[in-house]
């Protein structure tokens, strides 16, 4: 009886499969993308959850989520935004 291939060897070997079936796998060294992707942390698709996760751990530390505090963004200079606990900053 023959044995089913583990995950990592599957995809290994459909990795392979597609490069070699397929010349337009080759890296273009000279390609950029259209779409101007912001570096992470300030990527989008993770501030929900940065935010959540972030204002559940400090209300645990602290034991309450009502304490006021101000965050300035680098990436807008001179921007400072007041809240009235971490939730606050999070659903924002």
């Amino acid at each position: 009886m023959l044995a089913a291939p583990s995950q990592a060897q599957a995809s290994g070997h459909l990795s392979q499969s597609l490069h070699a079936s397929c010349d337009l796998t080759i890296a273009d060294p000279d390609w950029s993308s259209l779409i101007v992707a912001p570096p992470y942390p300030s990527y989008a698709d993770n501030a929900a959850t940065i935010g959540a996760t972030s204002a559940t751990i400090l209300t645990l530390f602290f034991g309450r989520d009502d304490i006021n505090f101000e965050a300035h963004w680098e990436g807008n200079p001179g921007w400072t935004r007041s809240y009235a606990g971490f939730w606050e900053l999070a659903e924002e």
